[in-house]
């Protein structure tokens, strides 16, 4: 009888513990929404880790993907405080021939975080969403948007 009261307090133990993971996971904000309102409520940190792209941008090759821990240590810095909740793995700049400025790509595993200085004439409206098979595009506003890449690949 004692094995048998220990196996049912061993399956509502492990169901309670299935049941609360689920409930996180589904209620959990996604990485678009927690960047979304970061980035509306502190659009000055924003505006940080843009300047100190622009302040590094010669030491960065314009176009490549450079991995996150061959950046300059000041330039990480700044990184570290965006709110995406996963680990940044590369970074690339690109002058933007349009503006005499530099678009700034952020790779965190499969989203991607820009930051287009001069607007883009697909997605300018705050709040745009479009999918295209497994690429999906939020914009956050008119210079900053994120994309998720769900490619098994």
């Amino acid at each position: 009888m004692k094995i048998l009261g220990d196996i049912r307090f061993l399956i509502v133990t492990v169901s309670i513990i299935v049941a609360v993971a689920i409930l996180y996971f589904a209620f959990a904000p996604t990485p678009e929404v927690s960047l979304r309102k970061d980035i509306n409520k502190n659009p000055e940190k924003y505006q940080r880790i843009v300047q100190a792209v622009f302040e590094h941008k010669n030491q960065l090759p314009s176009g490549k993907l450079v991995d996150y821990k061959r950046i300059p240590a000041t330039l990480r810095n700044e990184l570290d405080k965006v709110n995406i909740n996963q680990d940044l793995h590369y970074i690339s700049v690109r002058n933007a021939p349009e503006c005499d400025v530099v678009n700034i790509k952020l790779i965190y595993g499969k989203y991607e975080v820009d930051y287009t200085p001069c607007p883009d004439t697909v997605i300018t409206q705050e709040g745009d969403y479009y999918k295209n098979g497994f690429i999906e595009v939020w914009t956050i506003n008119e210079h900053w948007s994120v994309m998720l890449d769900s490619d098994f690949i």
